[in-house]
């Protein structure tokens, strides 16, 4: 978009991409791409703008700039983008943001309130509502699928902060594989209440995948000898093919599973 950074974050099935780039004077813009064309959608009213998931539909979700410096969630559909408002928030630069859309425009992200506390919320029918916690201050909320299943993360009584997923108002701890105290993170979330992401691993950090009621370091799962160590699993497609980080011969790269 005529700088130096583009970044994509979400794609549909008719292989549009929602992400965000630099323009030419280095600020970011949110954009969707198709057949390598990259379209500006705009902000909300400040400038700026940064896209993280897109729906089959075209709907797109993030995060834009309004004209006093406040950072809102928002959805992007047939060319209009509209502010999702926030659980209070009124200062600017604290990051209110959309992280996930599903296909029936059911949003999920993050937002502060007044007192600059964060909740994971979902967004419905215009409508924002607060997601709790596992017992502590805080929780955040990274995706949802059809079911309008939620995961991400959030504190617990004790200080600790676990993955979760939501059964109706309700999160469900996922648990830890790593320790007690290691913290844990649902970055990913299938249509079959599949839930992946990352843990703090002595360390280091683990990749890991949640079904069945049990939560698993995805390095456990691979052939031994691969040489990879999965950091980080950042989505899951209804197949149960995951997507995420590791480090391979000392090196960063991007890895696929597909399960066997």
């Amino acid at each position: 978009m005529g700088g130096k950074t583009g970044i994509g974050n979400g794609i549909n099935a008719s292989g549009q991409i929602a992400g965000y780039a630099t323009d030419a004077s280095e600020t970011y813009r949110a954009f969707v791409s198709k057949a390598g064309v990259l379209t500006d959608i705009g902000d909300l009213g400040g400038g700026s703008a940064v896209a993280y998931a897109i729906n089959d539909a075209g709907q797109v979700v993030g995060a834009a700039y309004l004209p006093d410096g406040e950072v809102h969630p928002f959805v992007y559909s047939n060319g209009v983008m509209t502010d999702l408002g926030t659980l209070g928030s009124n200062q600017p630069q604290w990051w209110n943001s959309a992280q996930g859309i599903n296909k029936f425009g059911v949003v999920a992200g993050t937002s502060y309130d007044a007192q600059g506390n964060f909740f994971g919320f979902v967004w419905k029918n215009g409508r924002m509502s607060k997601m709790g916690t596992l017992g502590g201050p805080w929780s955040q909320a990274y995706a949802i699928n059809d079911k309008n299943e939620v995961t991400g993360i959030a504190y617990t009584k004790n200080g600790d902060a676990h993955a979760y997923i939501t059964s109706g108002s309700k999160l469900i701890d996922l648990g830890t594989f790593a320790g007690a105290t290691s913290t844990v993170w649902g970055f990913g979330i299938n249509n079959q209440g599949v839930v992946v992401g990352q843990s703090t691993f002595k360390n280091t950090y683990h990749a890991f995948v949640y079904s069945g009621g049990k939560i698993k370091d995805l390095n456990s799962l691979i052939p031994a000898g691969s040489g990879w160590q999965l950091l980080e699993a950042d989505s899951v497609n209804d197949a149960g093919q995951i997507v995420g980080v590791g480090m391979l011969k000392g090196n960063e790269h991007a890895y696929l599973l597909t399960p066997q």
